[in-house]
C-alpha cells in the first residue's frame, strides 16, 4: 500500500498517542483487580463492568505498526496529472466554490473530512489521472436512485511548500546553509563523530525503515535492479545504526541536538507555528514537518536560543523570515538515555 507522507505522519502520531495510553493503563490496571483469560486483559469496575479498552489499543497499535512496515513511502509527486499524493482544487457544476482535496490510495490513518479522496471510492476513481481544467463525472447512490456528478479540476497545486514532504528528498547541498557549507569546503568543525551523530527518534526511524526494506525484499516482486537498490540501502541503515553516536540532549534550557521545540515563523506567506525536533541531518524518513537539521540556516539559527528568543534566518543571503522559540523541551525520552554510550552498547548488540 501506497502512503502519502500526512499519511505517515498522521499514523506516527497516532502510534505515539496508542502508546502513551497503554503506559496510563499499566498504572490503572495496577490498582485494580485484573483477570487474565489467556492474551486478554480483562478488568472489572464496580463488580461487573468489562472493560476492553485496553485490548482495542492494543490491537489498533498493532495495525497501525503493521501499516508502516509494509506500506510504500511515496517520495515523489505527480503534479502534472492527479494521482496518489496530488493535490488539487474541483468545481462541482452549479457550484461557485473551489473545493480542495488530496487523492490518497486508502483512507487508513486519515479521514474524508481532512480533504482526503480514496482511490478505491468512485470519486477518486473518477479524478484519477485527470489533469487540469478536465471534466470529470461518477455516480453516488441515493436511496433508490443514482445520480451523476459532473464537476472540474480547476487546477493542480504544484508549489512545492504546500506539501509534506521528506528532508533527503532534497540534495544535501540545497539544504545546508551558506556558513555550512563553506565549512565543509574549509573542512572546519565537521568530524566523523558529528557526521554519525542522530537523535533517539531516528534510531527509531532507522529501525522502522531496515524492517520495512526486509519486509518488501521479501514480499514484493521486484526488478533486479529495485531489488538491488533495496539491498544496498538496507546495508547503509543497518550501517548508521551500527556507526552512529545518540546525541547527549542539552541539561539546560536551550535548543540543542535532540530537543523538541515550538517555532513561530513570520514570512511573506503569512505565520507558521511548527512543533519540530532539531537534529544534526537527516539519515531516513525524517518528515519536514517533524524535524529541522542544524546544518539548515534555520536550524543553525534556532541552535543555543532559549524560551521566548527570536531570530532570523537567510538563504543565498538574502533574509528569508523570522521566528521566535517557545516551549523547549530537552526532557523527552530521558527514561530511555541516561548514558549515551550504555544505550549505544545496547544498540549495536539488536
Amino acid at each position: 500500500m501506497i502512503l502519502i507522507p500526512e499519511q505517515v505522519r498522521a499514523i506516527r502520531n497516532r502510534i505515539l498517542e496508542l502508546k502513551m495510553n497503554l503506559l496510563m493503563y499499566d498504572g490503572y490496571y495496577s490498582d485494580r483487580e485484573v483477570t487474565d483469560f489467556g492474551n486478554s486483559k480483562n478488568i472489572f469496575v464496580d463488580g461487573g463492568l468489562l472493560d476492553y479498552q485496553y485490548e482495542m489499543d492494543v490491537r489498533q497499535l498493532e495495525e497501525y505498526e503493521q501499516l508502516l512496515k509494509e506500506g510504500i513511502f511515496l517520495k515523489s509527486i505527480d503534479t502534472e496529472k492527479i494521482t496518489v499524493g496530488t493535490k488539487f482544487a474541483i468545481r462541482f457544476d452549479g457550484k461557485d466554490e473551489l473545493e480542495h482535496y488530496t487523492l490518497v490510495e486508502s483512507l487508513d490513518g486519515i479521514n474524508s473530512s481532512d480533504g482526503f479522496i480514496s482511490l478505491q471510492s468512485s470519486f477518486g476513481q473518477a479524478l484519477y489521472e485527470k489533469k487540469e481544467k478536465d471534466d470529470f463525472l461518477y455516480e453516488v447512490k441515493i436511496g433508490n436512485t443514482r445520480e451523476t456528478i459532473f464537476g472540474e479540476i480547476v487546477y493542480i497545486i504544484k508549489n512545492c511548500n504546500s506539501y509534506v514532504t521528506y528532508i533527503r528528498n532534497r540534495k544535501l547541498y540545497n539544504r545546508m546553509s551558506i556558513q555550512e557549507i563553506r565549512k565543509r569546503k574549509n573542512n572546519i568543525a565537521y568530524n566523523k563523530e558529528k557526521r554519525n551523530l542522530i537523535t533517539l527518534s531516528q534510531v527509531d526511524l532507522l529501525r522502522d525503515e531496515s524492517e520495512r526494506l526486509e519486509c518488501g525484499l521479501k514480499r514484493q516482486k521486484l526488478s533486479y535492479g529495485d531489488c538491488r537498490t533495496q539491498k544496498r540501502r538496507l546495508n547503509l541503515v543497518n550501517k548508521i545504526l551500527s556507526d552512529s553516536f545518540i546525541a547527549n540532549v542539552p541539561s539546560d534550557d536551550t535548543v540543542g541536538i535532540g530537543s523538541h521545540v515550538s517555532i513561530m515563523l513570520f514570512e511573506d506567506s503569512g505565520i507558521e507555528t511548527r512543533r519540530v525536533e532539531l537534529i544534526e541531518h537527516a539519515v531516513s524518513d525524517e518528515l519536514t514537518t517533524d524535524y529541522v537539521e542544524i546544518i539548515s540556516s534555520l536550524g543553525m539559527n534556532i541552535f543555543g536560543l532559549k524560551d521566548n528568543d527570536s531570530f532570523s534566518y537567510y538563504k543565498s543571503g538574502f533574509l528569508i523570515g523570522s521566528g521566535m522559540v517557545y516551549d523547549i523541551d530537552n526532557s523527552k525520552n530521558a527514561s530511555r538515555i541516561t548514558d549515551p554510550l550504555v544505550y549505544q552498547k545496547s544498540l549495536k548488540k539488536r
